[in-house]
């Protein structure tokens, strides 16, 4: 089984062929789809469903999981993005990629990369010149 992670921000909701991909991969028996992202669950039909059949992918919100975790406070701003410890929420995707052994992870942020340098999965960093800097 090929496990394959694509991040929200940055890849599926900016480069056309990420959804693309994924709506043909969903339909192999052999292929498991996870989105790998900082948004909550809740929001995600509203931000992507329109992308993406969420119901036939598996779906892993920091956000969500980081509240669930009694040593981390996640708080929001005023634009509605959560914050939270930041060794916590940059450890976060690579710790559910080991979890799931997930094969491969598309994500647009440099940030992460370091944190997948000892597991197995491959981080493989989309170049988005439009990247919107959301942690100062």
């Amino acid at each position: 089984m090929l496990k394959l992670g694509f991040d929200l921000h940055g890849v599926i909701d900016t480069f056309p062929v990420f959804p693309e991909l994924i709506n043909k991969l969903v339909e192999e028996p052999e292929v498991e789809i996870h989105v790998i992202t900082g948004l909550a669950r809740a929001e995600a039909d509203d931000k992507i469903g329109h992308l993406i059949d969420l119901s036939r992918v598996k779906y892993f919100s920091v956000a969500d999981h980081l509240m669930g975790r009694p040593d981390v406070d996640v708080t929001w701003d005023e634009n509605g993005l959560p914050w939270a410890d930041e060794t916590a929420w940059n450890n976060s995707k690579a710790e559910y990629c080991a979890a799931e052994d997930i094969d491969i992870l598309f994500d647009d942020s440099p940030t992460y990369a370091k944190t997948f340098e000892s597991i197995d999965t491959l981080y493989c960093q989309v170049h988005n010149p439009n990247r919107k800097r959301f942690r100062d």
